[in-house]
């Protein structure tokens, strides 16, 4: 082919827009978001490290019941297990702190309860820490008691 005819290179930013950047607080919030929604954003996930270790914790248990979950898989189970298990309809992250490499966000969310016909509203804080550009661990503590277990993949503690 000629190379008067060669269509010229698309440079990254033609093909997917510009790059911008993305504060840590907005990853906060997203995280937030999809542990009400069940959904897992591919902008949260290009954050989340492979080896990273994701913690749902009930502030409210005797013993601060946890449950652990590992790797992009297990930010798909941890955001599945709140949806799904304990029911989180909506959520809003109303602050957040930046301490070196830890980001604390908190906020409300509200959550489904099988006796009350309306939701119920508590807390949340979430930890999340950074290495570089990625989330290597999180922390969700919230102020609602966990479901019985059954078939979840979580590891307890």
């Amino acid at each position: 082919m000629p190379s008067q005819l060669r269509r010229p290179r698309l440079t990254r930013n033609e093909i997917i827009g510009p790059a911008r950047h993305v504060d840590r607080s907005e990853i906060a919030d997203i995280f937030c978001g999809s542990i009400s929604s069940g959904k897992i954003s591919a902008l949260l996930k290009t954050f989340a490290s492979e080896q990273s270790t994701w913690a749902v914790v009930s502030g409210t248990a005797p013993s601060n019941l946890e449950r652990l979950y590992l790797g992009i898989p297990g930010l798909h189970r941890l955001a599945e297990f709140c949806r799904e298990r304990l029911k989180i309809e909506s959520g809003d992250m109303t602050g957040c702190v930046t301490k070196g490499d830890c980001l604390f966000a908190f906020g409300k969310i509200q959550v489904r309860s099988a006796v009350e016909k309306p939701c119920t509203e508590t807390s949340f804080v979430v930890n999340l820490v950074w290495r570089g550009l990625k989330i290597v661990s999180a922390q969700l503590r919230i102020m609602w008691p966990f479901p019985p277990k059954d078939g979840d993949s979580a590891v307890d503690r």
